[in-house]
């Protein structure tokens, strides 16, 4: 008898008791983990943005931009590790949004943009302090509807106690309020009033802040103890604003602000408005935070307004709507059914050549495995999400091909020699090298995703991590607790009937294969490995053959393909200006329309495909619809067929600056965006507009709109000569008319949790004419009344409603949406930048372009697959390279790789398929697997 080797191999199978526990603790510590660990709908990353806010109430976009926006551009300009400034200026407030290049650190980061920003003393003085902070994402788990016929107020009341109920359970830690307008006290003054009481809105706030205030005085020391002291007034709602005093009379009478004022406590002057199912109605967001599992909240929230139902106000409901959780429990459904369908597969299939009870070992490989990398999760901080349970998904074809090699190596020398742990250590021995490097091989073709740079190495970081580690543990597996099991094969001594019919089962396929392999497989390899520069030609010409197909078009590449989802959205974007009420009309006849299309669904089909509708009426002139649909696989009607139906009904939506409809999984971003950047906006705009027109001429191609957002009608104020002789500023005017039509904020007060302005203005039946402006007197230093148009002059025009740059530089981005189907967006993105933008740059010379969305997106991922690629096949090569002790045969064997990738291609074309960025994930494992195979093959 040969020499039974020795090593960690043969402890292992001759200790049994140190495999199972082994093998114990690895099930335990996974099964323990699975509870714990977090599971959440796609996984946190490190932010690598910081944003600036700074409210300028009643500045317009160019106000905005001049005296805020560049400002800080300048004044961070210069600051190491700025990849990209994005800055939004819109009225009432400028956004600048930061980001880090990779590898810096974002404490230091924020830190330093906030010095250079809090350095900045040439702000105007109406605006508020600048808010800078890092951009982190919150993921939002669920919607919480309060809708019904309700006055707003009692609804906004309902809403934040709901709120505040959900905050309160124990598994939530963040809600907010979407959708509700700000509370705000509006103390209204005509201009009539004004004059009759000899009054100036500066009079009017100076007295509401005198009057209307809390105070600590100080205290008093007695020899009892200490007095404190306190001065108690503050004036909360508006009873208590009616109240104050005014003025003063000789005759010692005294006017009280509710004598000469309307003092109305409500919301604040913007328009806004939420209908679910009809009615009107608020949402709850609720988020996840930390550590908190998406399952747990929803099922927390779930519970909590099933209590609270009952207890609703008559008329008023309550519903979930949006609720992501759903899709993290399909795929660990998905996930557990597979894992279940391929652990049954394989046995089966081992089954079929080999003894049951050798199967079953060889099976058990999948749990231990698995739960192994739920072990190691949480050190590689990772989590259970839509990103790694794909990655499980991927690997679960793969996990046992170790153990089937050592099981099958195992039982030919059980064949040969008999039952016991010699065998099952000469068997393991046999093929521990190719086995073992083999493995390695697939984990190297994964190692690389785990390092990728931008948002796709973040989302393929996941895949790689758990690929690799359940791979490990199916190493750790095959080597050291599969062995000990093996060990414990005995001779059949008498077979019974189950094992009997096994038996005969085993040795029909058996012989069948062999007769396979006699008759069929080993007369072709002898033909092929005769005629091998035949065989290598005819691989090379179907491989370039299947090349030819992707290049020509039969194989589209899709890196973003189009996922349906159970929701469709339609966003309609109108002038700035517009009447809320068409905004409002308009939003209610697209509802209409696609609840007509539900109906008519109904009477052919008996369903309803439409479950919920929900309008956001976002302000004046843009809204949002969304409609949940019942799952995918509950429908014949797809997303695509109900958005062409929609679409169609609604026709043209006139005045619609832009309008698009949406109903896919994923990031939301248009599949064609062109950011044109220049200094001239005259040009930018000019080139916009021939770059939509050239867009429209593609088939396939809707959608198309830009960035430029025509602003509302503006009245530019300046001073008559006349002017300066009464002593009235350019400044005074402004603050005059700032006062009367947006309002002066005489003081801010904490009523509850709500943080209330209260504004001292004209009604609003003088603030909605042009004609009011020309009729308000502005007064002058010694107190003289004078007519407006004696003393200021108006130039009339249109502005903007929102000014974005990149880079300090004024942008303008022309978006589409395509038809994927159809269109391909490479050949799209090539006719673009060679065709299209050429011809506009000839033209507007001051006009230069960048492709952004998912063109951007795509370029990320294929530098990052490119890179990953590289390194991956350096891993493979230097891993084949060791055990074959060779430069040479790695690349023999590696070159196999490229023929393997012709069924791939194969497999798109016979079943329709486009490439995406999943296939080529997907192809990474091939290229593992394929390699795995040839180093066995070769070792034997």
């Amino acid at each position: 008898m040969t020499q039974v080797p020795n090593g960690i191999i043969a402890w292992f199978a001759r200790n049994s008791v140190a495999a199972n526990l082994l093998m114990m603790v690895i099930l335990l510590a996974g099964a323990a983990t699975a509870f714990s660990i977090k599971k959440e709908m796609f996984p946190e990353h490190e932010s690598e943005w910081v944003s600036i806010t700074v409210p300028y109430r009643g500045g317009t976009p160019v106000e905005v931009e001049e005296s805020v926006v560049i400002r800080i551009e300048e004044a961070i300009q210069g600051i190491d590790g700025i990849k990209e400034i994005a800055s939004y200026a819109q009225s009432g407030s400028a956004y600048v949004y930061i980001e880090m290049e990779e590898g810096y650190d974002m404490q230091k980061f924020v830190n330093e943009i906030k010095t250079r920003v809090d350095s900045i003393s040439t702000f105007p003085i109406e605006t508020e302090r600048p808010i800078i902070s890092e951009s982190i994402r919150r993921w939002q788990v669920l919607n919480v509807n309060a809708f019904g016929d309700i006055d707003e107020i009692s609804l906004h009341r309902l809403t934040n106690k709901i709120r505040d109920d959900i905050i309160a359970l124990p598994n939530v830690s963040q809600a907010e309020v979407y959708g509700a307008r700000t509370f705000e006290i509006s103390i209204e003054i005509s201009e009539d009033k004004l004059r009759e009481y000899g009054l100036t809105f500066n009079q009017i706030t100076q007295a509401i802040r005198n009057s209307s205030l809390d105070l600590p005085a100080g205290s008093i020391k007695t020899e009892g103890g200490e007095v404190l002291l306190r001065t108690k007034g503050q004036a909360y709602t508006s009873r208590d604003y009616e109240q104050l005093v005014l003025l003063n009379q000789p005759d010692g009478t005294r006017i009280l602000l509710g004598d000469v004022a309307n003092v109305i406590d409500g919301f604040d002057d913007s328009f806004r408005k939420i209908r679910f199912n009809g009615k009107p109605s608020l949402d709850i967001n609720v988020f996840r935070v930390g550590n908190q599992s998406d399952i747990e909240v929803a099922n927390s929230v779930r519970e909590y307004l099933e209590r609270i139902r009952p207890t609703l106000p008559d008329g008023i409901e309550i519903a979930i709507w949006v609720d992501r959780s759903r899709y993290l429990s399909g795929r660990l459904s998905l996930l557990l059914f597979n894992g279940i369908t391929g652990l049954v597969l394989v046995l089966i299939s081992l089954t079929l050549f080999l003894r049951l009870k050798l199967a079953l070992w060889v099976c058990l490989g999948i749990p231990v495995s698995f739960l192994g990398a739920l072990w190691l999760m949480p050190f590689m901080d990772t989590s259970i999400n839509m990103i790694s349970l794909f990655g499980f998904i991927i690997v679960l074809g793969i996990v046992v091909d170790d153990a089937i090699v050592v099981a099958e190596s195992v039982y030919t020398t059980y064949k040969e020699n008999g039952p016991g742990v010699h065998t099952a250590i000469k068997g393991t021995h046999r093929v521990a090298v190719p086995v073992t490097f083999g493995v390695l091989t697939s984990m190297a073709a994964f190692i690389p995703l785990a390092n990728l740079p931008g948002w796709v190495g973040r989302e393929s970081r996941e895949i790689g991590l758990i690929v690799t580690a359940t791979l490990l543990f199916s190493l750790v597996e095959s080597k050291l607790i599969l062995p000990a099991h093996l060990a414990t094969l005995k001779s059949r001594k008498k077979k019974t009937g189950f094992t009997r019919i096994l038996s005969r089962f085993q040795n029909f396929f058996a012989e069948g294969l062999q007769k396979w392999i006699r008759n069929v497989y080993h007369p072709f390899l002898l033909f092929a490995t005769a005629h091998r520069y035949i065989t290598l030609s005819l691989f090379i010409g179907i491989l370039v053959i299947s090349l030819g197909l992707l290049k020509g078009g039969w194989v589209r590449y899709v890196p973003f393909p189009s996922i349906e989802s159970d929701r469709i959205r339609a966003n309609v974007t109108f002038p700035e200006g517009t009447p809320a009420t068409f905004t409002e009309k308009t939003a209610l006849k697209m509802e209409k329309a696609a609840l007509e299309i539900n109906e008519e669904f109904f009477q052919k089909e008996n369903l309803h495909f439409i479950q919920t509708t929900w309008v956001d009426i976002q302000n004046e002139n843009e809204f949002q619809i969304i409609l949940e649909l019942i799952p995918t696989e509950e429908r014949s009607l797809r997303n695509t067929e109900i958005i062409r139906q929609w679409r169609q009904r609604v026709g043209t939506v006139p005045g619609a600056t832009a309008i698009s409809y949406r109903g896919i999984i994923g990031r939301d971003r248009d599949p064609i965006n062109v950011q044109l950047q220049s200094s001239d906006t005259a040009q930018i705009e000019a080139a916009s507009s021939l770059l939509k027109k050239a867009l429209g001429e593609y088939d396939g191609v809707f959608d198309i709109s830009d960035s430029s957002t025509t602003g509302k009608q503006e009245i530019k104020l300046s001073l008559k000569p006349e002017a300066e002789s009464l002593g009235i500023t350019l400044a005074s005017l402004a603050r005059q008319v700032r006062q009367g039509f947006f309002g002066e904020e005489a003081q801010r007060i904490q009523r509850g949790r709500d943080d209330i302005r209260v504004m001292v203005r004209y009604p609003k039946s003088e603030r909605q004419s042009v004609e009011s402006l020309k009729t308000m007197r502005i007064r002058t230093p010694s107190g003289k009344e004078v007519p407006f148009s004696q003393v200021a002059e108006v130039t009339e025009g249109i502005g903007y409603s929102r000014i974005r740059r990149v880079d300090r530089n004024r942008v303008l981005n022309v978006t589409a949406n395509i038809d994927k189907e159809t269109v391909s967006q490479n050949d799209l993105y090539q006719d673009i930048q060679t065709r299209i933008l050429p011809e506009i740059f000839r033209k507007y010379p001051k006009v230069s372009s960048t492709l952004q969305g998912e063109a951007r997106d795509q370029r990320e991922t294929n530098a990052s697959l490119r890179t990953g690629s590289i390194l991956a096949g350096f891993l493979i090569f230097a891993l084949l390279a060791i055990p074959l002790k060779s430069y040479v045969q790695p690349l023999i064997i590696m070159s196999v790789i490229p023929f393997g990738l012709i069924g791939a291609l194969a497999g798109h074309i016979i079943m329709g398929f486009a490439i995406s960025r999943f296939s080529l994930f997907g192809m990474l494992a091939l290229a593992g697997i394929v390699v795995n195979d040839s180093l066995v093959m070769v070792d034997y």
